[in-house]
């Protein structure tokens, strides 16, 4: 069994939802291919293995960003260490929102020292940034500050 192309859909829309902070209708979303994309390890439809982890850190990382920005933060934190998962079994180097995404958690949970920590490892050899490099360097800046 292959991701469809009507679950990619939902995975595109999931994200314009997101974007638009429309974040409960992106939730359901999310929801509704989660197990799909947490088994496609099994599946073999792309050129290797490692664009199956890419894929999967991807959906987990989006995932995780709206999670946190609707308060599920013990979920979001899940979520974000599975995308970390991933990215390790891949060995990616790209995909620093999640690092961005986790730091997200703990600042607004009032975690500031764990938060610049995830802050700094997203920005930490980025040469990419999924929002402006100027978001994070805002939130960075609010954690320290609170620090």
């Amino acid at each position: 069994m292959a991701l469809s192309v009507e679950q990619f859909r939902i995975w595109d829309n999931a994200k314009s939802l997101s974007r638009k902070f429309q974040f409960e209708e992106s939730l359901e979303l999310y929801r509704s291919i989660e197990a799909d994309m947490a088994n496609i390890q099994e599946w073999r439809t792309y050129k290797s293995e490692n664009d199956n982890l890419f894929y999967q850190a991807m959906f987990f990382g989006d995932y995780c960003g709206v999670l946190c920005n609707i308060g599920l933060y013990a979920e979001a934190k899940e979520k974000g260490d599975l995308a970390l998962k991933f990215i390790e079994q891949g060995n990616f180097t790209t995909l620093k929102y999640i690092y961005y995404n986790i730091g997200n958690i703990f600042s607004f949970q009032k975690d500031y020292a764990k938060a610049c920590t995830w802050y700094e490892a997203a920005l930490e050899g980025a040469t990419y940034f999924y929002t402006s490099v100027n978001e994070y360097l805002v939130n960075y800046g609010i954690a320290l500050y609170y620090l």
